[in-house]
Parts: structure tokens; sequence; C-alpha cells
């Protein structure tokens, strides 16, 4: 099929649009759609057409993660961002509490119907420990099961060589164990179900 010039001229508009609203930098947006820099910069110079498969997806999660900023939620990528500065003060019990903030927008977004959930099925920054990231992945993944949601690709487990349990101040280790919800301990994660409820 032949793509006119004034076509390739608005796709490009739309594509550049998109990034615009997203709030990411190009880069970044190139990430998160699962494509490189240089070929998103072909995109919003228009010099290439994107498939119709990356350009739905590209303006769908412009689009939600818009309505996320505006309803004042967290997702994947501002998550990553926020867990990894804390990581980079050295303030774990923080960063915890930044992957559960991530968890509970995610179910607001999903009981609330904002138009806000895309913005969850791509992600442009990952946690740098993975620890963390692979608590958001199992977070992530739990709560889109759960709502009976497809699961976003990049949730997709870690391997770990041994199972991390974070200090709990609360519970002993066995108690942990114990308490620790299957779907978490299949990812090598122990914490405390209550402990998940209440950081």
């Amino acid at each position: 099929m032949l793509i006119e010039d004034q076509e390739r001229a608005e796709i490009a508009e739309e594509m550049t649009l998109a990034v615009r609203e997203s709030g990411l930098s190009q880069n970044q947006f190139a990430r998160a759609m699962g494509t490189s820099p240089a070929r998103m910069s072909a995109y919003t110079q228009g010099k290439t057409v994107p498939s119709a498969v990356l350009y739905r997806r590209a303006v769908r999660f412009a689009e939600a993660r818009r309505r996320a900023m505006q309803a004042g939620l967290v997702d994947p990528t501002s998550s990553a961002e926020r867990v990894n500065r804390a990581l980079a003060d050295e303030d774990e019990e923080w960063a915890f509490r930044q992957t559960l903030r991530c968890r509970d927008d995610l179910v607001f977004a999903l009981t609330r119907e904002t138009g806000a959930v895309p913005a969850w099925r791509h992600r442009a920054a990952r946690v740098q420990d993975p620890r963390f990231d692979q608590l958001i992945r199992a977070l992530v993944e739990h709560c889109f099961e759960e709502a009976g949601r497809q699961v976003p690709a990049w949730t997709e487990s870690l391997y770990f060589d041994s199972p991390w349990e974070p200090e709990d101040p609360f519970r002993d280790s066995d108690t942990v164990r114990g308490e620790t919800p299957d779907w978490l301990r299949r990812r090598g994660i122990h914490i405390a179900a209550r402990t998940l409820s209440t950081a």
C-alpha cells in the first residue's frame, strides 16, 4: 500500500505527539515500545512509517500515561525511577514502599477504569537492583492475574540463585516463609502477606 506524503507527515506528527504526551524522552519511549531510539527518531521525522501494531501501541500507551499522570498515579516506569533513587540513597524501606505504591496504583487503575491501565503494559525503565525489580514484576503480574487481564510480557520472572527475604522487624524467618503467598514464593521472594498489605 502506497503511503502518501501527507499521510506520512500526519503519522510522524502523531508519533511525536505520543512521545510528548507520555512525559518520557524519545529514547525512553522507544525502549517502552520495544524499538531502538534510531527507529523511533525515523518514525517521528517521517522517514519511516511504523507498523499498524506499533503505531496503535504507541498512541494507547501515551494516552494511558497521560491519564495516569493526571490521576496522580505512578506506573512501572516512574516507579522504577523512584525505587532507583531510594536505593541510591541506601533507603531500602522507602524503595519497598515505592514498589507497593506501584501495586496500589495499578489496583486503583484496574478497578476504577481510569483508562490508565495500558501504562502498566510497557515500561521505559527498570529497577537496577534485581531483587526489587523482581518484586515489581511479581506484584504487577499478580494484579493483572487477579483482575483476569492479560499479563504484560515484561513481568516475566527473573532467575534467582537463592531466595530473597527482606528484613522483617516484626516476624522471624520461619513466620515470614510460612506467611509468604505462593505467587511470590515462586519468584524466589519471601515476604509475609501482612507486610505486603500494611507497609
